[in-house]
């Protein structure tokens, strides 16, 4: 049985960067959204994530459409 459970973020215990890009890109393609580029997505990880909303030009109300489909 599980007892806990360990969650990584940042990548301080594994590398999960590529995953996660690779996951966006997935959700902007199902979406019909511009995929980002490693550059783009280092940029975006590295702001706060209401500046990073706003410079995907997503409404804050529209997160949950992508994040459960």
């Amino acid at each position: 049985m599980i007892k806990q459970i360990i969650f990584d973020f940042d990548g301080t215990l594994a590398n999960s960067e590529d995953i996660f890009h690779h996951i966006v890109n997935d959700v902007t393609d199902k979406f019909d959204l511009p995929r980002f580029t490693p550059e783009r997505y280092k940029f975006l990880t590295s702001i706060p994530i209401k500046q990073a909303i706003k410079e995907c030009n997503v409404k804050w109300y529209e997160i949950p459409k992508y994040s459960f489909e």
